[in-house]
């Protein structure tokens, strides 16, 4: 695998469906994240991550890693801790990601099918997207628990379009930051898209193919636009009087 650095000699095609993670992606709510997880630490009577040590494990969704921190007898006290603390801040640390605005303006443009796919519980992801008021600009948003599996199964995609044998082709797009999205993407036949920086667990993972990395969201919204401009839908339509 390598990481390719997209530029405006990149030869694309216009995406038939667009599938976006969201943690580190569209926003980063990392510091709420590690705040709640350090006080379901505490009250599991067990020493904290390090920050760095947080930053550096794969983006897995809570039914996945709990487990394996808390144990198979304990992670659902852990996850009710998780829950409380996380309810208290997590609207509280939000913070869009670079250019993520102009990007939204596109996606408002685009006759086409957009989606969230996250391990965030489904249900904290949605309230933050009503928070933030980007709701309306895609037609499914999909987090764990809303499938039987999480990313980077393939379920979760799936759901979104709502077709259980779901493969997508290089023209349905899965815009991510981690090496989780990028094996979701490839499992479900899309094409895996990079975009800001990238998740510090891609150190020493390989994968079948070359991906495409945005530097930020703005180096997306202006693909995309350029992109739209060549369809037909941002034509006008020639209208002839009848002779």
């Amino acid at each position: 695998m390598t990481i390719i650095s997209y530029n405006a000699a990149t030869t694309l095609s216009m995406p038939n469906r667009l599938f976006f993670d969201w943690d580190n992606t569209l926003i980063h709510s990392c510091d709420g994240i590690f705040i709640a997880l350090e006080q379901t630490f505490v009250a599991m009577k067990m020493t904290p991550l390090t920050r760095t040590a947080f930053s550096a494990r794969p983006p897995r969704s809570i039914r996945e890693s709990f487990p394996e921190i808390f144990g198979h007898d304990k992670w659902m006290e852990a996850y009710e801790y998780y829950t409380q603390y996380s309810e208290d801040c997590h609207l509280e640390h939000l913070d869009k990601a670079d250019g993520v605005e102009s990007l939204i303006a596109v996606l408002a443009t685009l006759p086409i099918f957009r989606a969230v796919v996250s391990n965030k519980t489904g249900g904290t992801l949605r309230k933050e997207l009503a928070h933030l008021k980007w709701t309306p600009y895609f037609d499914k948003i999909v987090g764990s628990g809303d499938a039987a599996r999480d990313k980077p199964a393939t379920d979760l995609v799936q759901y979104a379009v709502g077709d259980a044998t779901f493969k997508g082709n290089h023209d349905d797009w899965f815009v991510g930051d981690s090496p989780v999205d990028v094996a979701c993407a490839l499992a479900t036949g899309c094409r895996p898209i990079l975009v800001g920086n990238l998740h510090p667990s891609f150190e020493g993972q390989s994968f079948a193919e070359d991906i495409l990395h945005f530097k930020n969201c703005h180096a997306l919204a202006d693909c995309l636009e350029a992109l739209s401009a060549t369809m037909p839908w941002s034509k006008p339509v020639a209208t002839h009087n009848a002779a």
